[in-house]
C-alpha cells in the first residue's frame, strides 16, 4: 500500500478510536451525573422526610411548652386566688375579732352603768355576736300577775332608756315579755287570758315608758310577748322561775333604726 495512503487511513482511524474514546468518556460522565443527580434527589427527599420529622417534634415540643406554661399559669392563678382569699378571711377574721372585743367593752361599760342603778342579779347587757340583750328581771318592774310598772322600776327603765338614747341610739330595740310557766291565777284571767298576754302586757308597758319618758323614738320600739316558751332556766324551782320572768330589750348592732315615718305615731294600748 502507498505509504501515503497508510498514514491517511491510520490516521482517520486513529481520529475514530479518538472520537469514540471521547464519546464513551461523555457517556459514562452522563451518566455518572445522573447517577449522582439521583442520589442527591434520594438524598433532598431523605432530608425533607428528616426536617418534616424533625419539624412534628419541634410542633409537639413547642405545644407540650404552651400547655405547660398554660398550667403553671392557671396553678399561679390559683396560688394568688387561695392567698388573696386567707388574706382577706384574716383581715375579716382580724375585723370581726376586733369588732366583738369593742362590743364586748361597750357592754362591759353599759353593764357597769346599770349596776350603778341596780344590782347584777337584777339586770345585765349580754352581747353574743351581733346581738346585744339588756335583761332586766321582772321583781324590779311588775308585781306578781301584774304588767303596771312599780314606782321602783323607774331607776332601771331610765337608764335602760339612756343607753337606748345614747350608746344604742342608731339601732331599733325589740322588747320582749317573758314569764315563768305558773298558770294566770283565775282574778287576772279576764285581763291576761295567757302568760302570753302578760308578757306582751309586761312588754307594751315597758315601750310606753321608754316613749313617753325616757325619750325613745316609737319608730325604734317593738313589742314582743313570748310568755313561757323562753326559760332561761328550768321552772322547776323558785329561782328558776324568777329567772325567766324577765324584760329584755334587744338589739341587732347589724340593723339600723328604721326611718320615723311623717305624722303622729299610733299610742300604745294602755294596760
Amino acid at each position: 500500500m502507498d505509504p501515503a495512503r497508510f498514514r491517511l487511513v491510520f490516521g482517520l482511524a486513529l481520529f475514530g478510536l479518538v472520537c469514540l474514546g471521547l464519546a464513551l468518556t461523555a457517556l459514562v460522565r452522563a451518566q455518572d451525573e445522573r447517577r449522582a443527580q439521583g442520589l442527591l434527589a434520594d438524598e433532598v427527599r431523605s432530608l425533607r422526610d428528616v426536617n418534616r420529622a424533625l419539624q412534628g417534634q419541634v410542633d409537639q415540643l413547642r405545644k407540650a411548652i404552651d400547655e405547660r406554661a398554660s398550667l403553671l399559669q392557671d396553678k399561679e392563678s390559683r396560688l394568688a386566688a387561695a392567698e388573696q382569699a386567707r388574706l382577706t378571711l384574716e383581715q375579716e377574721r382580724a375585723a370581726r375579732i376586733l369588732q366583738e372585743r369593742r362590743r364586748e367593752e361597750s357592754a362591759r361599760a353599759m353593764r357597769e352603768k346599770l349596776a350603778a342603778v341596780i344590782g347584777p342579779e337584777d339586770g345585765t347587757v349580754l352581747v353574743e355576736g351581733s346581738r346585744l340583750t339588756i335583761r332586766l328581771a321582772n321583781q324590779i318592774l311588775f308585781r306578781s300577775g301584774e304588767a303596771r310598772l312599780r314606782e321602783e322600776s323607774r331607776p332601771a327603765l331610765e337608764a335602760v332608756a339612756a343607753l337606748l338614747t345614747n350608746e344604742l341610739g342608731a339601732y331599733a330595740v325589740a322588747v320582749e315579755g317573758h314569764t315563768d310557766n305558773v298558770p294566770i291565777s283565775d282574778s287576772s284571767r279576764s285581763r291576761f287570758p295567757s302568760n302570753w298576754d302578760l308578757s306582751a302586757a309586761r312588754a307594751a308597758s315597758a315601750v310606753r315608758f321608754l316613749e313617753a319618758e325616757g325619750g325613745v323614738a316609737s319608730a325604734r320600739l317593738a313589742v314582743v310577748g313570748h310568755g313561757d316558751t323562753r326559760p332561761l332556766a328550768s321552772n322547776d324551782t323558785p329561782e328558776g322561775q324568777a329567772a325567766n320572768r324577765r324584760i329584755e330589750f334587744i338589739i341587732d348592732l347589724n340593723a339600723a333604726a328604721p326611718t320615723p315615718a311623717p305624722g303622729p305615731a299610733s299610742p300604745l294600748p294602755s294596760s
